[in-house]
């Protein structure tokens, strides 16, 4: 799922240095890693632009062509690793 990786690359910079290579092919370890980066943000740290980058992330995600397999569907992927 490299759309995701590279999706993930452009929105949420910060997580950059969490990606490696290979991550291409693990989209729930990518949207792991957001969730993460997210989780440990602070209260003050959840500003408005940081919640609509996410906002607009899940959009994303929910308007990708859905896949055959949990392995291959953004929307499974995106329940199950980032909710």
């Amino acid at each position: 799922m490299k759309h995701l990786y590279d999706e993930v690359y452009r929105r949420f910079p910060e997580v950059h240095s969490c990606l490696h290579e290979g991550d291409q092919e693990l989209p729930y370890v990518v949207m792991g890693f957001v969730a993460d980066w997210i989780e440990e943000r602070s209260s003050s740290g959840l500003t408005p632009e940081l919640i609509q980058r996410v906002v607009e992330f899940a959009k994303w995600c929910e308007e990708q062509p859905r896949g055959e397999t949990a392995e291959d569907d953004l929307l499974t992927v995106l329940v199950v690793a980032f909710y």
